[in-house]
């Protein structure tokens, strides 16, 4: 049998189609060829990109808070470096073991670390922050895969719950919450940095590459408190709410030559270092939120006033019945009746009516004139308080103001009205008034006598100057 004789064999391609191929293929190659040249000769970036993500990671550097001092140096406030642990939910698998070892050192229960590394929906998630490095050291002995650590400042309060409301906290990411950490946030965090480091598959750190940007650490903080003085005040004040049995009490100490705070401290109070059981009512600043009534603390510096002003002495006896005194539509009382007490029964017994009318009681001079309207008037004057003299130099005005006129019409005759004619008369028996000058006729032929009428303005004592400008201005208000 001859194979070759076949019909099958004798079939043959046309020649265009076998070319067609041949071209096809020599062109895919082209391609393909153009393609490699181009990724990895002419545009190799985001290779190279995808290739380092696979292993280059940018860390993050921390930067150190800003310590805060008391006024000798003496540190109020730090920060201690600390470890934060943390997974990726897909890759951390540790073993009953394992976990049950983790539970204890980081002191969770194993449900609640289950549970955070079964939230594949996050990228990561913190199993617990801010541990000690010695925690995070016997951690890391259990080589768990898929659990890594990350540096971290904690802040640290070496006097605990003595000055808990005046420095304040800060919080997880070490940014200020309460108190001074708060108000100088900006002054006290400093600026992270930055660097560039190869991890493997595991995710540990292999090599450091570069360092892109250093990290600048926060400026620290000096205060005017007095780190001795504050625990002395504390201490004092803590006794202070026990022996009375009150709820809360709080202190403040200044220097009275410069103002500065030299101590602040409330009770109760709580211990930044440790807020696991922190309530509301811990975190409030009751020396300056809470309003505070003086009450009967006043008393001493109105007396004081007028005995130092001269107006009362301590034997100075002061009306007080029937017990209470109505100024105004406010009606003042004493919770004791008293008859009449001298200035220092006003304060040994505390009266509201005795210091009132001290506050009000006028006294009047040796030389007739009535002064010191009250002792509040008094420290207006020594502020400086203008109203009260601009209305009374108005008052005085307008008197001198009426005065002139009357003169005015004396001079040119014309009769005063309200006077029924006897300025006329007197105009016309007396002669021509020239300035407040006449002349009157004697009646024995020689010259006639000049008079002046008196002014209101001279030749009187100064209580008589006073009593008729009082005059004058009230009839000017009638007028």
């Amino acid at each position: 049998m001859n194979f070759a004789a076949s019909p099958v064999l004798e079939l043959t391609l046309p020649v265009w189609r076998s070319r067609f191929l041949h071209y096809v293929f020599v062109a895919g190659f082209g391609l393909l060829l153009g393609r490699a040249v181009y990724l990895q000769g002419l545009n190799n970036d985001f290779l190279q990109a995808k290739g380092e993500s696979r292993y280059s990671r940018l860390m993050e550097v921390p930067a150190n808070r800003g310590r805060v001092l008391d006024r000798n140096g003496e540190a109020l406030a730090i920060s201690t470096p600390v470890k934060s642990i943390w997974a990726i939910p897909g890759e951390a698998h540790p073993g009953p073991r394992q976990l049950a070892r983790l539970a204890v050192l980081l002191e969770m229960p194993q449900a609640e670390i289950e549970k955070r590394l079964a939230d594949t929906g996050r990228d990561f998630v913190f199993v617990k922050r801010q541990i000690s490095p010695e925690v995070a050291e016997r951690v890391a002995s259990l080589h768990i895969p898929g659990l890594f650590q990350n540096r971290e400042y904690r802040r640290y309060y070496p006097s605990g719950d003595v000055m808990a409301h005046v420095l304040g906290f800060t919080g997880a990411d070490d940014i200020g919450q309460e108190g001074v950490e708060l108000a100088f946030q900006e002054r006290l965090a400093g600026k992270p940095g930055s660097r560039r480091v190869i991890k493997d598959r595991l995710g540990q750190t292999v090599e450091d590459i570069e360092s892109i940007k250093a990290a600048q650490d926060g400026n620290d903080l000096t205060l005017a408190l007095d780190a001795r003085i504050q625990n002395l005040a504390f201490s004092q004040l803590k006794a202070a709410v026990a022996q009375n049995r009150a709820k809360a009490g709080g202190v403040v100490v200044l220097d009275i030559e410069t103002g500065e705070l030299l101590a602040l401290a409330n009770f109760p109070t709580y211990n930044p270092n440790n807020r696991s059981k922190l309530a509301g009512t811990q975190l409030r600043n009751r020396a300056v939120t809470d309003t505070f009534e003086p009450g009967s603390t006043l008393k001493p510096f109105t007396i004081a006033l007028a005995l130092e002003a001269g107006r009362v002495r301590p034997e100075s006896v002061i009306q007080t019945a029937p017990g209470t005194l109505s100024i105004g539509g406010a009606t003042i009382r004493d919770a004791h009746v008293e008859r009449s007490l001298t200035v220092a029964q006003v304060i040994q017994k505390s009266s509201n009516v005795g210091a009132a009318r001290r506050g009000t009681r006028p006294r009047v001079s040796g030389r007739g004139r009535r002064e010191g309207t009250a002792v509040s008037q008094l420290a207006a004057d020594r502020a400086g308080d203008d109203v009260l003299r601009t209305r009374h130099r108005g008052l005085i005005g307008a008197a001198r103001a009426r005065l002139q006129r009357v003169r005015a019409r004396r001079r040119a005759g014309a009769p005063l009205a309200g006077a029924r004619g006897r300025t006329a008369r007197r105009s016309a028996s007396h002669g021509s008034q020239d300035g407040g000058s006449g002349s009157r006729d004697a009646g024995d032929g020689s010259q006639p006598r000049r008079y002046r009428t008196p002014r209101p303005d001279r030749g009187l004592s100064r209580g008589r100057q006073d009593g008729y400008r009082s005059q004058a201005g009230k009839r000017r208000v009638r007028g």
